[in-house]
């Protein structure tokens, strides 16, 4: 579970101040940590940060690429929106040591990847008007 401290040093690597500090802490919680202790983890916050990544990324592309195809498109939002690229980011900002797992866990990439997307998530569970922003800051 992330302390005060940690909470401070991943918003500060994010350039993101929550306002609900739960969403955070959920954001960082490895199911194979918290279906053992009964406590709620990052895979729904996973699976709303996908979706929101996919459309963010999706409606720049379509306004920035006017004069780009639906294929074009697509094949520039693969590129942007794949795991190796949202692992990267973590790897960058240090941001898997924060993540809580079970002992017998590593984290692999696609963990790695799903911070991102959990993050994501939390940012516009916390505020819709912010993860536009959030979203383009990294993913360019």
């Amino acid at each position: 579970m992330l302390t005060d401290i940690e909470i401070s040093e991943i918003e500060a690597k994010i350039e993101y101040s929550f306002k609900n500090k739960s969403l955070l802490r959920q954001a960082f919680i490895h199911s194979s940590y918290a279906k053992c202790r009964g406590e709620e983890y990052n895979e729904r916050l996973e699976f709303l940060g996908d979706s929101i990544l996919g459309f963010t990324v999706a409606e720049h592309l379509y306004y920035r690429f006017k004069n780009w195809d639906e294929g074009k498109l697509s094949d520039q939002r693969q590129k942007l929106v794949n795991n190796d690229l949202l692992c990267k980011i973590v790897e960058e900002l240090e941001l898997d040591k924060y993540l809580t797992i079970s002992e017998t866990q590593e984290i692999s990439p696609k963990m790695r990847a799903n911070i991102f997307e959990a993050l994501i998530g939390a940012v516009y569970l916390d505020d819709k008007g912010k993860v536009k922003e959030f979203i383009l800051r990294f993913i360019k």
